[in-house]
């Protein structure tokens, strides 16, 4: 498998910097950062004004106001938080399909929109999925931290079996805090995803579910008589090959895309589909997008 260090180059990296993400919901919980939260506080961005109350700041008296109305009102700001991104890494078997390909692409996604958030100094957790779900880093708040991060990604091996829904599930024993959890996956997993994933909605998160796939597993390209291995189970499965069994493959990998699709819209997720032969600028942007 090729190396994420020689993917985030100093050039890559620049294009990250002209890109951010806009959270859909205010926060209500979190320390001092810099996403809007559902309050007033101590940020330099007007919201409002009220009466004066005996205790306010008399810094935060409108002056021009009183001389107008011969009343006292003090300024409201924008109160800031700082949300809390969530990166959950299949890291199974079916993720290294490809010669490491899915698996080095869904590590370049989550390293990128890390570096986004600690930017902006908001906090980014790293979480490992196989059969069940392991912090790899966690409460990481700066840009200074990045590389702690990308180095955890570098490291994480795939190998295991999938079972995502007990995985996620498993997320009711961290703190996420409030913000967005966004899973990596290609959503192979024999017992599901959908019963994970609202467990993270449960939890307060707006959900983003990445979808990933490689050319060969969109468009197929084999003929023949085959045998073919299970990449988790290490079933063994002889197979002709034809183009009606094609059609098939097609039909099912449509059904398993519409499903995921259908899922996100019922439940207000964010749903994002990334062919492997994307640039990883093109669909980090599609994410931060939420498209």
């Amino acid at each position: 498998m090729d190396k994420l260090t020689g993917i985030l180059t100093k050039e890559y990296m620049s294009k990250l910097d002209a890109l951010s993400y806009h959270m859909t919901a205010r926060l209500t919980a979190g320390y001092g950062g810099a996403r809007r939260a559902k309050g007033k506080g101590g940020s330099l961005e007007f919201a409002d004004f009220r009466a004066y109350a005996d205790g306010d700041d008399l810094r935060r008296i409108d002056w021009k106001g009183y001389a107008r109305f011969d009343k006292l009102f003090v300024k409201l700001f924008t109160e800031e938080k700082q949300a809390t991104f969530n990166l959950f890494l299949d890291t199974s078997a079916s993720m290294a399909f490809g010669e490491g390909e899915k698996g080095l692409y869904a590590k370049t996604l989550a390293a990128s929109l890390g570096y986004i958030f600690l930017r902006n100094t908001d906090r980014v957790n790293l979480f490992a999925i196989d059969t069940a779900l392991s912090l790899t880093r966690g409460g990481l708040a700066s840009k200074a931290r990045f590389y702690e991060l990308a180095d955890a990604l570098e490291k994480l091996p795939f190998g295991r079996e999938t079972a995502l829904t007990a995985a996620l599930s498993q997320s009711r024993e961290h703190r996420l805090g409030s913000g967005v959890s966004f899973v990596f996956s290609d959503f192979f997993s024999p017992d599901a995803y959908e019963e994970g994933a609202l467990t993270l909605a449960r939890k307060g998160q707006q959900v983003t579910l990445v979808c990933l796939l490689t050319p060969a597993e969109v468009t197929p390209e084999m003929d023949g008589a085959l045998r073919l291995v299970d990449a988790e189970t290490r079933q063994v499965r002889d197979v002709r090959v034809t183009s009606e069994v094609l059609s098939q493959y097609q039909q099912a990998l449509e059904a398993h895309t519409e499903r995921l699709r259908a899922f996100c819209a019922k439940h207000g997720f964010a749903y994002i589909f990334a062919n492997t032969s994307t640039h990883p600028l093109e669909t980090v942007g599609a994410i931060l997008r939420g498209e």
